[in-house]
């Protein structure tokens, strides 16, 4: 893969956020105007999942996920869990998919769904053949109604863990994972193993999210690259695209809502 030199882009844009008092969010992904958010700590229980439209403001909290739903002798290992955002055509609703790893376990994951329509999680789970590192967070891009994450093959145990990346595939309508053999020209450059994030522009190229708080810009027809950095936003935070609408969560609550909220209730 040839990369070219680094060019800069225009500084980002601050905006208010739901509940940002916690002073930490991070996005989980982008569907169709709206935005899936982390507020808070995701180590930490107190964490606040949302399901925001930044153009209308309004936002729908995620109920916490059931975490007795798994076998007892598995325990969710907090460091190991991956989220993807997306909207099912076929049903017309979105999606929240969260995979959790479990503490000792490295051949397999299980799965969990919710559904913005109903507000809740589905009573069934699922088990997939696939471990995600702890960088692997957000949900990365969607092409061909599937959700695409960076992970590996589960394997019987530590001494196994020398296996090649592949690019973990779900599909959105079907609710099936499998997985896809990484493109050789960003392999063969060690690109994806410094990247934390990735997403996709509109003509076709990859953005990826560099440790080097910089964005590698990639043409997959080309298969040529550059190094992007964009004045306050760090590659290892965010790598979204975004397009607004007006689709709402049906909620009625709005950001600085819940900053009054969370004053009141300091009060008693």
């Amino acid at each position: 893969m040839n990369l070219s030199t680094s060019e800069e882009c225009e500084k980002g844009t601050e905006i208010r956020y739901p509940y940002e008092f916690a002073c930490h969010v991070d996005i989980f992904g982008s569907s169709y105007g709206l935005l899936c958010i982390l507020v808070g700590d995701q180590y930490f229980d107190d964490h606040i999942i949302c399901i925001w439209n930044p153009t209308t403001k309004e936002y729908k909290r995620v109920p916490k996920s059931p975490n007795n739903q798994f076998p007892y002798d598995l325990i969710i290992d907090k460091h190991r869990v991956i989220y993807g955002f997306c909207y099912d055509c076929k049903i017309g609703d979105f999606k929240l998919i969260k995979a959790v790893g479990f503490v000792g376990v490295t051949s397999r994951c299980g799965v969990q769904l919710y559904n913005l329509g109903s507000n809740s999680w589905n009573n069934t789970y699922q088990f997939i053949p696939y471990c995600f590192q702890w960088y692997i967070r957000r949900s990365r891009i969607t092409v061909h109604g599937s959700l695409h994450w960076l992970g590996r093959p589960g394997v019987e145990s530590m001494q196994m863990q020398r296996v090649p990346d592949v690019i973990v595939s779900f599909g959105i309508c079907e609710e099936r994972f499998h997985d896809l053999t990484l493109p050789a020209a960003v392999e063969n450059d060690g690109v994806v193993k410094k990247t934390a994030t990735w997403s996709i522009r509109w003509n076709g190229e990859i953005l990826l999210a560099n440790y080097d708080h910089s964005f590698i810009l990639y043409n997959p027809r080309s298969d040529r690259a550059k190094k992007v950095t964009i004045p306050g936003i760090y590659g290892s935070c965010v790598a979204e695209s975004y397009v607004t609408s007006l689709f709402l969560p049906s909620s009625c609550t709005y950001v600085g809502q819940d900053d009054r909220i969370e004053e009141k209730t300091s009060r008693f």
